[in-house]
This record gives structure tokens, C-alpha cells and sequence, in this order.
């Protein structure tokens, strides 16, 4: 089970990426799988209306977020939400590639 800290939660960058859906960061806290699956599935809608419109400037910005946020999500221990945050985590790849230099890309996923 995902065991996301207060701290965690009430980052402003996250809040900020998640556009304040706190619901969302409470689903992701629930014991039930299934929620933690709807939970990334409803994270990804958001993050991909944010990348709707992304400029090279704006997808600097929500580098550094994206990557706690996929951190937390990559850290869960049932197999289908680990790789439901691995389906995520190649979505926003894929998405950001086009606006990252290949050295901004490389930070992000190797941190």
C-alpha cells in the first residue's frame, strides 16, 4: 500500500499539478488497490489537460513536480498500481519529450 506523507500532500507543487483535486491525493492513501488505480488514472486526465498546451517553459516547471509525484506513485507495492504508475510515468515521458532538451530529460528521470 502507497503511504503518502501529509507533507507530501500539501506540497504546493503537487497541489498545483493536480489543479487542488485533494480527493485525488485521498484515493491514493486508501488501502483498496482499486481506488489507487482510479486514483493514477484520474492523475493522468490532469496531467495531460496540463500538457495540452505545454511550452518548452512550462514543461521545465512541471519537472520537478511530475518527478515527486511519480516517485511517491512508483513506491506502492501491488503490481497493477506499480505498473499503472510505469504506464503514467512513460505518458508524461513521451509528452514531455518534445519540449525538454535531452539533458532536461535525463535529470527527470534520473532522479
Amino acid at each position: 500500500m502507497l503511504q503518502l506523507s501529509d507533507n507530501f500532500a500539501n506540497l504546493p507543487q503537487i497541489r498545483q499539478l493536480l489543479d487542488n483535486h485533494t480527493d485525488v491525493l485521498k484515493e491514493l492513501r486508501m488501502p483498496n488497490p482499486k481506488k489507487r488505480l482510479k486514483a493514477i488514472v484520474e492523475i493522468k486526465k490532469l496531467v495531460q489537460k496540463k500538457l495540452a498546451t505545454v511550452s518548452s517553459v512550462l514543461a521545465r516547471d512541471l519537472v520537478e513536480p511530475i518527478q515527486l509525484l511519480l516517485r511517491e506513485l512508483l513506491r506502492d507495492e501491488n503490481t497493477d498500481v506499480y505498473l499503472e504508475a510505469l504506464n503514467l510515468l512513460k505518458f508524461v515521458v513521451g509528452s514531455l519529450a518534445t519540449h525538454l532538451s535531452a539533458l532536461d530529460l535525463h535529470l527527470m528521470m534520473g532522479q
